[in-house]
């Protein structure tokens, strides 16, 4: 039903290229939240869609959200995190200028901090349209990690929150 869309930088392979300053190329950054039954016909469709184009157009590839922390070391030699601590990613994709009224509430609820990304929404059919151009609204993603015994408190005082009642706005 839509995505979000993040603004990326790609580097060159090639040092030579990278050196004169070449390498680096304007790159969009898709996320598409689905379900596992959707996947498939997702990929297909996008494959399809790009099968003319250069090569090395893109990559796709889908990660479970049930997997995508996992408790680790940064570096050789540092203590690991606790084996018993069990870490969740909170995902907030909202209109740009809430993000900072979605951690206030995540932070009365236990979070520590979050990190922000600048994002933008797909436009999709049935979206405002201007001089003939889909108008799409500037997104800030919210990225927080909690602990999981704090998840769902923190999760819910961010449902509650007054920028989320109506639908479409994150």
């Amino acid at each position: 039903t839509g995505g979000t869309v993040l603004m990326g930088r790609g580097i060159s392979g090639n040092s030579f290229v990278t050196a004169l300053g070449l390498g680096g190329t304007s790159e969009d950054i898709v996320y598409i939240l689905t379900d596992d039954s959707q996947i498939e016909k997702i990929s297909s469709s996008i494959k399809k869609a790009v099968e003319n184009e250069k090569q090395n157009f893109g990559q796709i590839f889908s990660i479970s959200t049930n997997n995508f922390l996992k408790n680790g070391t940064v570096n050789e030699g540092e203590n690991k995190m606790a084996e018993e601590k069990s870490l969740e990613l909170i995902t907030v994709i909202l209109n740009k200028g809430y993000a900072d009224d979605a951690m206030a509430a995540a932070r009365k609820a236990g979070a520590g901090g979050g990190t922000v990304i600048n994002a933008r929404g797909t436009a999709k059919e049935g979206d405002a349209k201007f001089f003939g151009m889909q108008i799409v609204p500037e997104k800030e993603m919210l990225l927080i990690v909690v602990d999981s015994d704090k998840k769902t408190d923190v999760f819910d005082a961010i449902k509650k929150l007054p920028c989320l009642a109506e639908p479409g706005s994150g």
